[in-house]
């Protein structure tokens, strides 16, 4: 499937890359969730790497069964818990975060090869700051420009949160988009990390 169609898909998430990467772990994880907790290699892998990180490990639990998430889990805990013991303070290698890594590195490559697409396409769909600067690098600073535009409205309404909020304008009330501009912003600074 063509990234930009995939990216489509998740135009309803906060983030429509944040929905696409989600979607790549959710498959990854249940596949493991399905086969790999018998999969005595893989473990082994994971355990050595200390398994996944918090966020990975909730989407796993949140759709696997009890005992393959108590497998996975005592295999998380027991690998931590060794390198504490060892005094290992290496940050853990989650897998999931990888294959998020690579895609989002796979997406970018595919922007590259298809400006032109990627730009009709990235001015429709929601993204958060981390992924509205990873997807603009490979545009000009026109284009890259024509972007991040489409905050003006947030910023124009966070401007009159300020200046309703001096003493000469108090009287002036704050609209519901003023208000609701705090939570748009709250929403772009979200990012799945």
């Amino acid at each position: 499937m063509d990234v930009l169609t995939a990216l489509e898909q998740h135009r309803d998430s906060s983030c429509a890359v944040c929905g696409l990467l989600e979607a790549r772990s959710l498959r990854y994880l249940e596949g493991i969730a399905r086969d790999g907790v018998n999969d005595i290699p893989l473990r082994q892998r994971l355990r050595k790497q200390g398994g996944y990180c918090a966020r990975h490990a909730k989407l796993f639990a949140d759709q696997s069964l009890l005992l393959p998430t108590a497998i996975l889990l005592k295999d998380m805990l027991d690998a931590r818990l060794e390198r504490v013991i060892d005094g290992n303070t290496k940050p853990i290698r989650c897998e999931a975060c990888q294959l998020e890594a690579d895609y989002l590195e796979h997406l970018i490559k595919h922007i590259r090869k298809h400006k032109q697409a990627a730009e009709a396409v990235l001015m429709t769909l929601p993204l958060c700051l981390t992924h509205l600067t990873a997807v603009c690098k490979p545009f000009p600073k026109p284009v890259r420009e024509k972007l991040i535009r489409r905050f003006d409205v947030t910023d124009a309404h966070l401007s009159e949160v300020i200046r309703k909020h001096d003493y000469r304008f108090q009287d002036e009330a704050i609209s519901k988009d003023e208000r609701a501009s705090v939570e748009v912003v709250l929403g772009l600074l979200e990012t799945l990390r």
